[in-house]
């Protein structure tokens, strides 16, 4: 960074650009460091934006996008800064700078905060305006895409401005000259932006263009037209929902048909020739993906997506095989059309969610190309296959719904005959796809399986060999059994940094995530295989595991306790040394999941928690310690909070009043995690209730927290207010355990204070 630092002090421009440059590097690879220097770093990338040099501001340019692109979120409190220095970028005088600046602002925007956004928006739009009438067509485009992520982010504070905006952009919908393709899909794209961001009503004006501009698209000699066209009609059919339904007839026949298309053909090499027609290339990069995510070749069986040369095509006109001659065969992969595929199944999917019922009569049809690109060697098809598949089935449960709701540990049969159809087939693509050997494939699956459990409920395993085949992947996640574990085993086995090792944290998350569903929709049926799964899986709590996964299996055991209620007791003497180990952790979301885990297993068992009182509160205390400005730090400090509550009400005797209920109204009102507002605020009530006597020396304490809750009623949940605040408040006033004292707190409240809570007391 010194170096960096002489460079962008240089009376030399070449100086200051190749400092700038290096900066960019530095960030793209050292992100983490650069965001705790963020302070010191970005104003030296401002004042280069504003260098004299064209060059150095272009340079400054692509850093500024890679500081939005790698320092997210934190780089987002800067648009302060940011932001106006755009604005300049954007009146350059030069049209490389222009075109820079409109990169960045749609990396930037995109992620920015609507009120944000909405500070910024004509300023922004007006400069974007300007530069639609560029006569650079690059620069054009570039302004399109940013008006595109100005619209994502403004969200409905765009409707002002769309019909300023979207004739301009529909002007490029309609043109065929080539040199302007790529122009025509970043206005697709825009427009689908701008429905999605002020819905069907204001976008109603546009819709009849756009898609017929999509429909156009489908005749076209150009994959990349006819991926933004059915991009754009997810986008759409995302804004009409179930007003898209005509549309199904034609569109449905056509993305199945091109999901069926080859993803590449077989090429025939003689290695004794020398290679002048790129097949080197294409073998040198069959396992990796180029920069703009298109996927070579993996570890598949090219036989089931590509096709193989049959005997008869391999002959020669002698009839003999080429093989004999040393020929090879190459797979030639068509990246374009693996873009439209991906594409076309992630619009299906859209359509399938989105227009309910109307999509039943399609499923059948939809079932068979997605079928066959399971095995697909790309495994992003692979994986919007997993995403589709619950879609499917909303879509199918709709059309025939259950002859009753589903209920917890209830294996009976309540589908009919073609909606149990449809999820037999999603449930044996997606257990297959849990075998997958890439891990995004997997991970996508294991989401998607706990998206039908907990709508389909048990009976979607209502057969032994159904339910032995799930809780067997289950099993296998967390003794790292699976096939896309063992690969990342031996990859990580040949060297790789420690950001590498944590890839598998996704997947360690949806495990986690679906055992917790398997509990709230199998409660005492899960015990069996429970008690198999729970080994392995408090192994993932060990310090020499990673954060990530250290949080998801302290979390997960939080779900099993509160998913299996009672049943879950039988675990609590094994869990509770885990637990203590967990609230020591040095990260505060491991912290702050075993500290919701105790609390629920306090309330799971009740009175029977009195032995581990003390434990328990010894445990839980130096999570009250914690600083106030430690990443984190509040969320589990309510969490911490919440199982004191917890611990209070369900064995209120056991429990040491006099320390523990000072120290419950100091962490009150809540500061983070407002989701445990319904526990602590009946805890209170009910300390109130029954006239607690270690609760009268705190009475003002009590008092103040009901008036800061009351000061800002949108800090807690209506019902919350309805069920326990405003009953609490009043009998602290009608108890005579506390009467006097509250009445005496209230006259030392200011002013203000006091006429909000006299306020609630009369109504």
């Amino acid at each position: 960074m010194a170096l960096i630092g002489q460079g962008l002090d240089s009376q030399d421009f070449n100086a200051r650009k190749a400092g700038t440059a290096a900066l960019a590097v530095i960030i793209e690879g050292c992100s983490e460091e650069v965001t705790q220097h963020l302070s010191s770093i970005l104003p030296r990338v401002l004042a280069s934006a504003r260098d004299p040099a064209t060059c150095v501001r272009e340079c400054a340019c692509f850093v500024l996008g890679q500081l939005s692109e790698n320092c997210q979120p934190e780089i987002l409190e800067c648009h302060g800064e940011i932001l106006p220095c755009i604005f300049a970028l954007l009146e350059d005088a030069t049209p490389s700078v222009q075109l820079t600046g409109c990169h960045v602002l749609e990396t930037f925007c995109e992620h920015l905060d609507k009120a944000v956004v909405g500070h910024y928006l004509r300023a922004l739009l007006e400069r974007l305006h300007q530069l639609l009438q560029s006569p650079k067509t690059s620069v054009q485009e570039a302004a399109i895409g940013a008006i595109a992520a100005t619209a994502v982010g403004a969200e409905d504070g765009f409707i002002p401005y769309l019909h300023e905006i979207a004739p301009l952009i529909a002007q490029a919908l309609p043109v065929t000259d080539e040199r302007l393709l790529r122009m025509k899909g970043r206005a697709m794209d825009c427009m689908g932006r701008m429905a999605t961001a002020v819905g069907q009503a204001h976008f109603a004006p546009y819709l009849d263009v756009s898609m017929q501009v999509a429909v156009q698209c489908f005749e076209l000699d150009s994959l990349s037209l006819k991926e933004d066209a059915y991009l754009l009609l997810a986008q759409l059919v995302g804004v009409l929902k179930e007003g898209f339904a005509p549309h199904l007839e034609g569109l449905v026949p056509q993305l199945c048909a091109v999901l069926q298309e080859k993803e590449g053909e077989v090429v025939w090499v003689d290695e004794e020739e020398e290679d002048t027609s790129g097949v080197s290339r294409i073998v040198s990069g069959l396992d990796e993906e180029d920069e703009e995510g298109e996927a070579g070749l993996c570890a598949r069986d090219p036989n089931s997506a590509l096709g193989t040369k049959t005997s008869e095509s391999n002959e020669t006109e002698d009839g003999d095989d080429e093989e004999d001659y040393g020929a090879t065969p190459i797979y030639d992969v068509h990246t374009g059309m693996l873009d439209v595929k991906k594409a076309a199944a992630y619009c299906l999917g859209e359509l399938s969610q989105h227009t309910g019922v109307h999509f039943a009569p399609f499923i059948e049809m939809s079932l068979v190309p997605l079928q066959t690109l399971t095995q697909s060697f790309n495994h992003m098809l692979r994986e919007e296959v997993a995403a589709v598949m619950p879609y499917l089935v909303l879509s199918a449960t709709a059309a025939s719904p259950p002859s009753r709701p589903w209920g917890k540990a209830d294996f009976s049969d309540t589908l009919s005959a073609p909606t149990r159809t449809v999820c037999k087939a999603a449930l044996g693509i997606l257990l297959g796809l849990t075998q997958d050997e890439d891990q995004d494939v997997a991970t996508r699956s294991l989401i998607s399986l706990q998206a039908v459990l907990e709508h389909i409920g048990p009976c979607l395993l209502f057969q032994d060999e159904d339910r032995q085949r799930f809780m067997t992947v289950l099993l296998d996640i967390f003794r790292e059994n699976l096939p896309c574990q063992q690969i990342t085993e031996t990859v990580e086995d040949e060297g790789v940094d420690d950001e590498e090792k944590e890839t598998s944290r996704d997947l360690i998350e949806a495990g986690a995530d679906l055992v917790g569903a398997v509990s709230r929709t199998f409660g005492s049926a899960f015990v069996p295989y429970l008690d198999l799964i729970m080994q392995p899986l408090s192994t993932f709590t060990n310090a020499t595991r990673p954060e990530g996964h250290r949080q998801a299996a302290s979390g997960c055991l939080g779900e099993i306790a509160e998913g299996l209620g009672a049943d879950s007791k039988r675990y609590f003497e094994a869990l509770l040394p885990i637990l203590k180990l967990c609230l020591a952790d040095d990260c505060n979301g491991v912290k702050r999941n075993a500290a919701w885990c105790l609390g629920i297993s306090c309330e799971v068992l009740g009175s029977d928690i009195q032995p581990y009182v003390m434990e328990v509160l010894q445990s839980l205390h130096p999570l009250f310690r914690l600083p106030p400005t430690e990443d984190g730090s509040a969320e589990t400090v309510d969490n911490a909070t919440a199982a004191v509550a917890r611990l209070i009400m369900a064995a209120p005797a056991a429990v040491p009043m006099t320390v523990v209920v000072p120290a419950l109204l100091q962490a009150l009102p809540l500061k983070a995690d407002q989701c445990e507002n319904p526990t602590v605020y009946k805890c209170l009530h009910q300390l109130v209730h029954s006239s607690v006597p270690e609760l009268k020396p705190h009475v003002g304490n009590a008092l103040s927290v009901y008036g800061q809750i009351l000061s800002e009623p949108r800090s807690v949940q209506d019902e919350v207010l309805a069920n326990d605040v405003l009953p609490g408040l009043r009998l602290l006033f009608q108890n005579p355990t506390y009467n006097e004292q509250a009445s005496l707190a209230l006259q030392s409240f200011a002013p203000e204070a006091r006429t909000v809570i006299a306020r609630h007391l009369q109504q």
